[in-house]
């Protein structure tokens, strides 16, 4: 189904040492309280049951809320740090989140983030666990990766391996010092090496939304989108027009 806008809006926030660029999409019979939203070109529209930070509590869904930081869209979970918004598909309930926070060393961004207190959950994880070796082990299995050399030192070298790894498969001279959960495509492969070079090349996590909390996924599929009744505050779907 084509996408038609019958007006782009582009609106400008001023906030003490902070300037937000908000691009609001709609058309002339959508709320003009919650208009669907973007904070740059290139970033997911954010609409019910999701809200940015400034606009009113009703035009989103009880802690669905978004914040733009130059020109990203932002996810702070309450038991966690910030979070980039990449994509959110509102017909499946999921959204794609990277690291906020720039590192020269990926593996720093491997733990994914904690959702305690927030409404989403990680969809596909694994625990891993973390190994120190004073010296380099003459061969590892296929469960172990590394060594990591941004995190090691002259007497240090680290690895990671799979959590449920037999004890046979650790090196002998290595100790085990931490256990970390990382977000694992099990549906694109099962090799422990190829899930981490991916997810340290891209340290991304999906995380899915309860929809029978909000039920909007049949709307959706319809090609409509939900919004949410000013008064009540029940969503209702709208066929007004069509945003995806």
């Amino acid at each position: 189904m084509a996408l038609i806008f019958t007006n782009v809006l582009a609106i400008t926030i001023s906030i003490p040492y902070l300037t937000i660029a908000i691009m609001a999409l709609g058309d002339d019979n959508f709320t003009k309280e919650c208009p669907p939203s973007k904070c740059s070109d290139n970033g997911p529209v954010v609409r019910y049951p999701f809200r940015l930070n400034f606009h009113a509590m009703h035009c989103g869904y009880d802690n669905f809320v978004l914040y733009c930081s130059q020109g990203n869209t932002v996810l702070r979970p309450p038991s966690s740090g910030e979070y980039n918004v990449t994509s959110i598909d509102y017909t499946r309930g999921i959204l794609t989140i990277t690291r906020y926070s720039w590192t020269p060393c990926p593996w720093r961004n491997i733990d994914i983030a904690n959702l305690t207190g927030s409404p989403f959950r990680i969809m596909d994880k694994m625990s891993v666990t973390w190994l120190d070796c004073p010296t380099m082990p003459t061969s590892i299995s296929n469960g172990v990766v590394g060594p990591i050399y941004c995190l090691a030192s002259d007497r240090q070298f680290i690895y990671v391996a799979r959590d449920d790894i037999g004890i046979w498969s650790i090196p002998t001279n290595c100790k085990k010092i931490n256990t970390s959960y990382v977000y694992a495509d099990f549906h694109y492969t099962s090799d422990f090496q190829l899930l981490m070079s991916e997810f340290t090349a891209r340290p991304q996590a999906v995380l899915h939304w309860e929809d029978h909390l909000i039920n909007c996924s049949a709307c959706e599929e319809k090609g409509h989108h939900c919004e949410s009744n000013i008064e009540t505050r029940k969503s209702f779907c709208s066929v007004k027009g069509n945003y995806r």
